[in-house]
């Protein structure tokens, strides 16, 4: 009768969803705030350099490989299978908690070896990428991206505690967490920008995170991360390895050609039409992924229960769950891009110097119609991946492939928009109707 108290409380009182909306409403005050200051107190090159920067820094969310959602998945398959109610009766020592074990000591030695490759091959590699640009000699980028590298490298050696926390299901703490983060990063990057902390701003708002989550850890879940780390060796199960790793390169080639895509749009028109247009880029996807986060965190909240009613043969509550999920993430998407639209016009009429900072309305008209496109496919991917199934791999993979591979080209030929509308075309022509076949057809099957 567990998983049945777990279902009714994630329909009447789930304390997650609500967590997760704070979370996007201060991600909704701090982030035009962000913008704005930026606007107001950096250059348009140095506007570009900070832009790139966050883009270049997500290179690390694709070093993931697909771990991160792969182990949510998996151990919240495993925490469905088990007759326990309380989070504090987990004991690594038992033989009962093995499997999970297993799967987060494979995941703590993935991370960090990341953060490894961060330090040693990222930095260097962002080095040479910005010293063989064009770009002014009187702004100071080589100390920022150092420290910003480091800040990274050691946030990463501590996700996967986070990832050992929802696959157990304590989405509510976790969103908690999150909506704690939101806050405090948001005051430390305005309070950067005025104080003249320029290219700093990344590496402040990194280091924020990093104490925020150290503090996180060590208040509420002391006990258990000092377990899992007095019981943890790079010795991990190979036979458990091959099983996540069966599903997590389909994520990670999913990721690769999903959600870097637009992000490597900033990078490449750096190099191709300058700062000041990279910095435009960056500062619309800031914007609209405001959008896409409060969307898509409908399922990345419910994501592990997916997985524990899958575990327990609840399909028909994981459908009932899934239809709630999607009408609000789409709700959502639609009603944001609306009021996004109808402030950037304002924007563009009665605020010229701030409009010049951002893409023309579009171009971003453009971006909001496949944040909803892509609202849906993700909705898609956190179904089969509560199933440990990836059947879009090679839709988004193809696809994806294609509009980079095309990039540079459409960049230098067309400008931004006809860069926005390659990216556009493939997404409503090919991966939503193939996504949508999909989908009906593994859930009819299944």
């Amino acid at each position: 009768m567990k998983i049945l108290g777990i279902v009714k409380n994630s329909f009447s009182n789930n304390k997650a969803v609500f967590y997760s909306i704070a979370t996007n409403i201060v991600a909704l005050i701090f982030g035009p705030l962000t913008v704005y200051f930026i606007a107001h107190f950096f250059s348009k090159e140095v506007q570009g350099y900070h832009y790139t920067f966050g883009s270049l820094i997500i290179l690390q969310t694709l070093l993931e490989l697909g771990m991160g959602q792969a182990i949510i998945q998996f151990i919240s398959n495993e925490w469905g299978k088990l007759s326990i109610l309380n989070f504090a009766e987990i004991n690594f020592k038992e033989q009962k908690f093995q499997s999970i074990k297993d799967l987060v000591q494979l995941a703590i030695s993935w991370y960090t070896m990341i953060a490894l490759f961060v330090l040693f091959i990222m930095l260097p590699l962002g080095y040479f990428f910005f010293i063989t640009t064009n770009t002014p000699a009187n702004i100071n980028w080589v100390t920022p991206w150092i420290f910003l590298c480091i800040f990274i490298s050691l946030n990463v050696l501590l996700m996967p505690f986070f990832y050992f926390l929802q696959g157990c299901n304590k989405v509510k703490s976790y969103w908690f967490y999150r909506f704690l983060q939101q806050g405090i990063s948001g005051i430390v990057a305005i309070i950067a920008i005025i104080s003249g902390a320029a290219l700093y701003t990344y590496s402040l708002i990194s280091l924020s995170i990093l104490a925020t989550s150290i503090l996180f850890l060590a208040i509420k879940y002391k006990k258990i991360i000092i377990d899992i780390i007095n019981t943890f060796n790079f010795k991990f199960n190979r036979s458990k390895m091959k099983e996540v790793w069966a599903l997590q390169w389909k994520i990670a080639l999913s990721t690769l050609t999903t959600i870097y895509t637009l992000q490597a749009f900033v990078p490449i028109l750096f190099k191709y039409q300058g700062p000041v247009v990279a910095g435009q880029m960056g500062m619309s996807l800031t914007l609209t992924n405001i959008l896409l986060g409060i969307s898509s965190n409908w399922f990345i909240v419910n994501a592990p229960m997916f997985g524990i009613l899958i575990a327990s043969n609840q399909i028909s509550t994981l459908h009932h769950l899934f239809k709630k999920s999607l009408i609000m993430a789409i709700s959502f998407a639609t009603i944001g891009a609306i009021i996004l639209i109808v402030l950037i016009r304002l924007i563009e009429i009665y605020y010229f110097e701030l409009a010049e900072r951002i893409l023309p309305l579009n171009i971003i008209s453009l971006l909001l119609l496949s944040i909803i496109i892509n609202t849906i496919l993700f909705s898609f991917s956190t179904y089969f991946r509560s199933h440990r199934k990836e059947p879009l791999i090679y839709v988004y993979a193809l696809s994806n492939a294609f509009i980079l591979s095309t990039a540079p080209f459409v960049t230098q030929h067309f400008d931004t928009f006809g860069l926005i509308f390659l990216y556009l075309t493939v997404l409503t022509l090919i991966q939503l109707p193939v996504g949508l076949k999909i989908f009906f057809v593994f859930k009819k099957n299944y």
